[in-house]
């Protein structure tokens, strides 16, 4: 080996050493380029979901707000309930006049059926009697 060899093999291990370097200071950079794209990004995502949530949260007020203003069911039972013994206490007492003007009515029509028959039976009389009458 001669004196210029380890010159050319240190000169050689400078440049590797130099270009090893060299990446590694690439590589630092790519990597904290890719944690701050990541942050960015983690906090768009926070950001985003946070709107989402006051949104949910805006969303679920007017739910409540609305759910006030409806009635329970005890109390719509309770009210229908009271209807519903209202409607039988009239139909009961409709049910009850209307079979009394039914009568009334079949009385009246049973009168007026008992005189068209006198009637007839009458007239019928009358003529049997004025033919029998009637000298030939």
């Amino acid at each position: 080996m001669s004196d210029s060899e380890p010159k050319v093999i240190g000169a050689h291990m400078r440049r590797t050493d130099l270009i090893t370097e060299l990446r590694l200071d690439e590589l630092e950079k790519r990597l904290e380029q890719r944690f701050h794209y990541n942050d960015e990004t983690r906090l768009k995502s926070e950001n985003e979901l946070e709107r989402r949530l006051d949104r949910m949260n805006e969303f679920r007020a007017m739910i409540e707000r609305r759910e006030a203003t409806f009635i329970n069911r005890e109390f719509f039972d309770e009210r229908t309930g009271a209807h519903a013994r209202e409607d039988e206490k009239f139909h009961a007492e409709a049910g009850a006049r209307l079979g009394v003007l039914e009568q009334w009515k079949s009385n009246i029509n049973g009168r007026i059926w008992g005189v068209a028959i006198g009637l007839g039976s009458l007239f019928t009389i009358i003529q049997i009697g004025i033919a029998l009458l009637r000298p030939k």
